[in-house]
C-alpha cells in the first residue's frame, strides 16, 4: 500500500535552493550585447565606411604625386640652371634659354599649385571624417603643405636681403648655395611629413575596415 502523500517530484531542495540549470519563474535572460550580460562588448571607433577608405587611398596618391611634382621641379630648374650656365660660357644668346626655362617652370608652378591645393582640401576632409591616427595622419599632410609655404617666403626674403646686400660675386654664389641647401633641407622635411602622414591615414583606414570585417 502506497502512502497518499510521498516526496513530491520538487525543483527546489529542502534548503529553498534552485538547482543550477533552470530559471527562476519569471525571469529571463539578459539578450546578448545588453550591458551586464555575457555577450556585452566595449564601445569600440566606428569603423570607415567605404568613402573613408577611398579618400585615405586618395590622400596616399595624391601625396606621393606631390612629392613628385616637386621634385621634378628641382631638377627642371637645376637643369635649366645649368644650361644658362653652359650658354652664357658660349657666348652665345641666353635670352632664349632663359624664356624656355622660365616658360616651364611657370608651368610646373601651376601643376604644383594644382595638385598641393586637392590634397590640401582632401586632407581637410579626412580630418574632419577620420578618427585616431588617421585624423593625426591628415593633419599632418594639411599641416605639411602649409608649412612648406611658409618656409618657401622666409627663404625667399632671405635670399633677397643677403644676395641683394651682397658686394662681391664670391659672396652671392655663397648665399646662393646657402639658400640651396635650406630649401633642399625644406623639401625633404616636407617631403617626409607628406608621406608619413598620408600612410598613417591609409593604416588607420584599412586596420577599421579589416576589423569590421572580421567583427
Amino acid at each position: 500500500m502506497s502512502q497518499g502523500y510521498g516526496q513530491q517530484n520538487n525543483s527546489m531542495d529542502p534548503y529553498g535552493q534552485q538547482p543550477a540549470g533552470e530559471q527562476q519563474w519569471g525571469q529571463a535572460p539578459a539578450p546578448a550585447g545588453y550591458p551586464g550580460s555575457a555577450g556585452a562588448t566595449t564601445g569600440t571607433s566606428p569603423a570607415p565606411s567605404s568613402t573613408i577608405d577611398k579618400l585615405t587611398k586618395w590622400l596616399l596618391i595624391l601625396a606621393i604625386a606631390v612629392v613628385g611634382v616637386r621634385l621634378l621641379q628641382f631638377i627642371i630648374g637645376v637643369i635649366a640652371g645649368f644650361a644658362l650656365s653652359a650658354t652664357a660660357a658660349a657666348g652665345g644668346d641666353i635670352g632664349g634659354t632663359a624664356l624656355g626655362g622660365g616658360i616651364v617652370a611657370l608651368l610646373m608652378m601651376l601643376v604644383n599649385g594644382l595638385v598641393s591645393l586637392a590634397l590640401l582640401v582632401l586632407a581637410i576632409v579626412v580630418a574632419v571624417q577620420a578618427r585616431g591616427r588617421g585624423r593625426t595622419g591628415a593633419i599632418i599632410v594639411a599641416g605639411a603643405l602649409v608649412v612648406a609655404v611658409v618656409l618657401f617666403w622666409i627663404l625667399y626674403a632671405i635670399q633677397v636681403v643677403t644676395v641683394g646686400g651682397a658686394a662681391d660675386p664670391s659672396s652671392v654664389n655663397t648665399w646662393h648655395l646657402v639658400i640651396s641647401v635650406l630649401d633642399i633641407g625644406r623639401g625633404l622635411l616636407i617631403a617626409a611629413a607628406l608621406i608619413v602622414g598620408a600612410i598613417m591615414a591609409r593604416r588607420w583606414a584599412k586596420q577599421n575596415a579589416g576589423a569590421a570585417r572580421t567583427a
